[in-house]
């Protein structure tokens, strides 16, 4: 008689656990975005020479004139160093064009150029050919409810509601770095020691 599967034998310390996580759904929603972002990215380098962050920053800009790096940062949840970066290469390719106001030069504002405007065009019925893909797969009403808790996640997760949500500072990362690589060290030279008891 067919007893079904018999349970696994613990591999080690934390492994089932790790194992655990790739079922998570926050796993499973990650993986996905990078296969959504994987085919974005080649169809946007190939047809249009453009790169996945250098088009959402221009998209950013073209439906809000005016923004402001540290706007486009908020709003795409993306570094601010990495947001002046792309901004920088649309600049050069004269797709957005910056002003700045006599009271805070320090904050330029970004508008769209006639060249980036016309690029967005080419690209939108790419957009909605992708995205018109997945619909069909999903159903109306499949994509109505995956839009629709795709976007409540959004908005519970976009606010911080504990101290352990909020964005490290820099110090915070180096001593993170820091107190980790101690910890990883110690563990090595105690296994190390072990091995060595045991061979003795």
């Amino acid at each position: 008689m067919d007893e079904g599967p018999k349970p696994r034998t613990r591999s080690g310390p934390g492994i089932d656990d790790g194992m655990l996580l790739e079922s998570f759904l926050s796993f499973r929603v990650t993986i996905l975005a990078k296969l959504l972002e994987r085919r974005l990215a080649r169809m946007l380098s190939e047809r249009f020479g453009l790169a996945v962050a250098e088009y959402r920053v221009l998209l950013q800009v073209a439906l809000r004139p005016g923004s402001t790096v540290r706007a486009i940062s908020a709003r795409t949840f993306v570094d601010k160093a990495q947001v002046s970066r792309v901004v920088a290469a649309l600049e050069e390719q004269d797709l957005i064009k910056r002003s700045t106001r006599d009271n805070d030069r320090r904050s330029p504002e970004f508008t769209v150029t006639p060249l980036g405007r016309a690029l967005i065009t080419r690209i939108a019925p790419v957009r909605r050919q992708q995205e018109q893909e997945i619909g069909d797969h999903l159903g109306v009403a499949g994509a109505e409810q995956l839009a629709t808790t795709i976007q409540s996640l959004i908005e519970i997760l976009s606010l911080p509601t504990r101290e352990a949500d909020l964005e490290p500072t820099a110090m915070q990362r180096r001593r993170a770095i820091r107190t980790e690589r101690v910890v990883r060290s110690r563990a090595r030279a105690a296994a190390k020691a072990a091995a060595t008891a045991a061979q003795a």
